[in-house]
């Protein structure tokens, strides 16, 4: 018998894919994945699963080198079954989009993650002449000379957040209150720099420290890229200039909301089912704040703004993190990618959405980004030990926003079960906002 067979006859299923990916018996080459109409049918019933415990309505997709596969559930309004295509409202997915963007400047010699927020915007300040500032040390006091493109990729510049939608230890929410008495209010870039909160005169931290979540970030990222590509104001700039020639067909169907709301460019309509502002919440007859005509929903810009299919923001994801490297190159999306930390370069690490099992079977580890606005929430994921993405929407806001986690828990294991050839079960769990309560364990005969 040889070193690696002989292990097989004395460790459990579990224990033995655990060892053999660490003795080095397993073959480095990707597993295969099960084709697309076996996808489907994992998805369904899992979908199926979700719209009853949640009552809402979701898609999702799933995208590697040669498999494509996608489903949705629900109704996207009262009257309108939701549709294989249906274009769904995304929310912080866009920083994917626009952290790529900035890196793919950086990789072109356009600018440096070293530059200083003030060298790169204070000029496009100036062209546009914003109303009650002109410059980054008005808004935010000497210290921002110190933050650089890195310290805003990374969420580590101090540069106050906009959203005051935190959740930990209150549930009020004076920006949602904001957008929700005025619905047909377009929130730009320079009016959320204005409001109280984020026009301070101060950072809320030493840039480079820790890790603070600001959606306030990706604006500025967005202004620096509209002035990198020459744009001579924000909703001028081009979004999908991420995308090189040969990928432009592929994502022409990709919406980007400078103004207005998801009406004008969905049919899948939003509810915010929080309970921030005293808002009842999930349970009774509650189906939450319907946003389909709130323009606030767009807030942000470039850190919030993306809409599209399943398939094409799974699509997206594989195409940015995937091995194929066809908008970053490598050493790039190595740079996104969280290790130790919680968030990297535009990139939350998500392996805690798959489970403790896959993480003790060296199947894992995950990272993409979570998705939120008013009345949307998704997640999106890559899994480089499998090579696939997956792209899961719903159409319903919550606390802990934990509905897309269930279903992203239930069918990745569920593909990875079939793929290694492990029988188990799983069983979600809502945790907090960022944390999942994923479950599975082994089936032993």
């Amino acid at each position: 018998y040889s070193f690696c067979t002989l292990l097989t006859h004395r460790l459990t299923m579990k224990s033995l894919l655990a060892t053999l990916l660490a003795a080095g018996c397993v073959a480095a080459d990707p597993l295969p994945i099960p084709p697309a109409d076996e996808l489907v049918k994992i998805f369904e019933p899992i979908l199926e699963e979700a719209v009853k415990k949640y009552n809402c309505t979701f898609g999702i997709a799933l995208k590697s080198r040669n498999v494509s596969a996608s489903s949705v559930l629900g109704y996207a309004s009262p009257l309108h079954k939701t549709t294989i295509d249906e274009k769904w409202v995304w929310g912080s997915v866009t920083k994917v989009v626009t952290g790529s963007t900035v890196l793919q400047l950086v990789n072109k010699g356009k600018i440096s993650l070293e530059d200083k927020l003030p060298d790169l915007i204070d000029p496009f300040f100036a062209k546009t002449k914003p109303f009650n500032f002109s410059t980054c040390e008005d808004l935010w006091g000497p210290d921002v000379h110190k933050v650089t493109v890195r310290d805003l990729l990374a969420m580590q510049s101090g540069i106050p957040d906009f959203d005051t939608a935190k959740g930990h230890g209150t549930m009020t929410d004076s920006f949602r209150a904001t957008v929700y008495a005025n619905p047909h209010t377009d929130f730009p870039p320079y009016t959320l720099f204005n409001v109280p909160w984020v026009h301070t005169g101060s950072l809320v931290m030493e840039p480079g420290n820790k890790t603070h979540y600001s959606s306030t970030n990706f604006m500025l990222l967005g202004l620096i890229a509209a002035q990198a590509y020459g744009s001579d104001d924000w909703d001028k700039f081009d979004q999908s200039i991420l995308f090189p020639d040969s990928l432009k067909p592929r994502f022409a169907n990709l919406s980007y909301a400078d103004h207005g709301n998801p009406s004008n460019y969905t049919q899948v309509h939003g509810y915010d089912r929080t309970t921030y502002n005293g808002q009842p919440g999930n349970g009774g007859e509650f189906q939450g704040v319907e946003v389909y005509g709130t323009d606030g929903v767009f807030s942000g810009w470039t850190a919030s703004n993306i809409i599209g299919s399943v398939s094409e923001i799974a699509d997206l994801i594989w195409s940015v993190y995937g091995p194929e490297h066809k908008i970053l190159d490598k050493e790039y999306v190595d740079m996104m990618i969280p290790n130790s930390s919680y968030y990297g370069l535009a990139t939350f690490n998500l392996t805690s959405r798959t489970g403790p099992l896959a993480k003790e079977l060296g199947y894992g580890k995950a990272y993409g980004h979570l998705g939120a606005t008013y009345g949307y929430q998704s997640i999106v994921t890559y899994h480089p030990a499998l090579e696939f993405s997956l792209a899961i929407a719903s159409d319903i806001e919550r606390d802990t926003q934990d509905q897309p986690s269930m279903v992203l828990c239930l069918a990745y294991n569920e593909i990875m079960s079939r793929m290694i050839g492990l029988p188990m079960t799983c069983k979600f769990e809502a945790g907090s906002y960022y944390k999942s309560g994923c479950n599975c364990t082994e089936l032993v005969e």
